[in-house]
């Protein structure tokens, strides 16, 4: 059984290109421009996918630290079904059984429904397992803006 999305909407994201951009060897961040597809020379489309949204309604003013350490703001998620990434080409099943999902963090979400934003991945994780398909069916992606708190 794989869960269905509750009122899923189109998103469109923006991966950020490794090939082109300029690293700063030592800190592995990027050196003056992150360039993305659509926005870099020689990169390709934007990602459209269908997203199920959940906007975090509660402002947190501050970060909090918890024992694990330093837990960030987030302003929602987005809920993936991990079987339309495979159709997209945006996970890939390995030969082991494990998924490579070609999303990171600092990849700009351009798009929610009718919106434009301004948006980052922060993390992503797997939810929703069930036995029947042999683990988790959801990739949960959480985001945030990059202004000040």
């Amino acid at each position: 059984m794989i869960p269905n999305l509750i009122h899923p909407i189109p998103v469109e994201i923006r991966r950020m290109e490794r090939a082109v951009t300029v690293l700063d060897p030592v800190a592995r961040e990027p050196v003056r421009q992150v360039w993305r597809n659509e926005d870099g020379p020689g990169t390709g489309a934007s990602l459209s996918l269908v997203a199920q949204v959940n906007w975090n309604d509660g402002q947190i003013a501050v970060p909090t630290y918890p024992a694990a350490g330093v837990e960030e703001n987030w302003k929602g998620y987005l809920l993936f079904r991990v079987v339309d990434l495979v159709a997209a080409g945006v996970a890939t099943e390995n030969p082991d059984g494990t998924l490579t999902v070609a999303l990171a963090r600092g990849d700009r979400i351009v798009r929610i429904g009718r919106r434009a934003v301004d948006m980052y991945v922060l993390f992503f994780r797997d939810v929703a397992g069930y036995t029947d398909q042999g683990g988790c069916t959801l990739l949960e992606v959480r985001f945030n803006d990059r202004l000040a708190a």
